[in-house]
């Protein structure tokens, strides 16, 4: 008997090409249990699809991969026991159900070059700041379990924040305001 991973797996092979292109190998697939192939059997079926593209993308331009559609039918039926069975007042001891859950897969991707350590600061700082932000607006509390966690970790807050410029981290005089009348 084997194991299988079964669901939605999304697989990206990035690579950056010159000019400030990415090119992406991407792999989709979802997979789901059919069923056992017999009542007494433990041997089960299994649905799965693929999709492998391959898209050339500029840095930081957002691209949307959509094609996997699922639909599952199901149709159910309860029953008293025996009164269920009987040939046509059996009907008024049963229920029947239908349902049909139909899923579309959308990938969206968004591929950004980080070139040096300034780069990875600004997108982890604009990430961890999304974050919080959701935390702040979900919860109403300013602080997430993420940022907890890293406090107990590391004893630190977070990313540290963007070095500000020169002219932003100390106020002009005010001769050099009115200097330039």
């Amino acid at each position: 008997m084997s194991r299988e991973e079964v669901g939605i797996i999304l697989k990206v092979t990035p690579q950056i090409n010159e000019g400030g292109t990415v090119t992406l190998e991407i792999e989709q697939e979802s997979s789901s249990v059919a069923g056992q192939i017999l009542d007494t059997s433990t041997d089960l079926i299994t649905n799965k699809r693929v999709i492998t593209t391959t898209a050339l993308v500029d840095d930081g331009d957002l691209l949307v991969i959509g094609g996997l559609i699922d639909q599952t039918d199901q149709s159910t039926e309860d029953k008293v026991p025996l009164l269920g069975d009987l040939p046509v007042a059996g009907n008024l001891f049963k229920t029947q159900g239908r349902s049909r859950d139909r899923r579309n897969l959308l990938v969206f991707l968004r591929p950004t070059i980080i070139r040096d350590r300034a780069d990875a600061q600004a997108v982890t700082r604009k990430k961890f700041d999304y974050i919080k932000a959701r935390e702040l607006l979900s919860t109403g509390k300013p602080q997430s379990e993420m940022e907890r966690l890293i406090e107990q970790v590391t004893g630190g807050t977070g990313p540290a924040p963007d070095a500000a410029p020169a002219e932003e981290a100390a106020p002009a005089a005010p001769e050099q305001l009115t200097s330039g009348e």
